[in-house]
């Protein structure tokens, strides 16, 4: 029996899906929660697979990484999360995001995580609009 087919049908088993998906194409809004503040936070999963993220005033960013699997979306943007232990290195102003987000009847939410040494978890969630 071939490896690859063998490794295709695991992957398949797993409930690895690619994008795009037919129920979270268009755009969702909602808000990134933190212990300072709330940002607004939109995605947007375009047609062809990508997802853009805008969180609060920040620049668009493409959501690298992203995987839809057993209803969680999981993913990395660039950007800040904008609290003052995320902003304790000056000389690193954004840093790298991690979305683990869950798809629950209408809404996506879950844990978005700030690397910057150490990880810093805050909710958001989303609804489609």
């Amino acid at each position: 029996m071939n490896i690859l087919k063998t490794l295709a049908d695991s992957a398949a088993q797993l409930g690895k899906t690619t994008l795009p998906i037919p129920e979270l194409a268009g755009q969702w809004q909602g808000a990134l929660h933190t212990y300072e503040k709330t940002l607004p936070f939109q995605l947007t999963f375009l047609p062809t697979g990508d997802i853009h993220a805008k969180l609060g005033d920040q620049l668009t960013s493409l959501v690298n990484d992203a995987r839809f699997a057993n209803n969680c979306l999981t993913g990395k943007i660039a950007g800040s999360i904008e609290t003052g232990d995320a902003a304790r290195l000056p000389h690193e102003p954004s840093h790298h995001i991690c979305l683990d987000l869950k798809l629950r009847g209408t809404k996506l939410n879950g844990a978005v995580m700030a690397i910057v040494g150490n990880m810093l978890s805050h909710w958001a969630e989303l609804e489609k609009v």
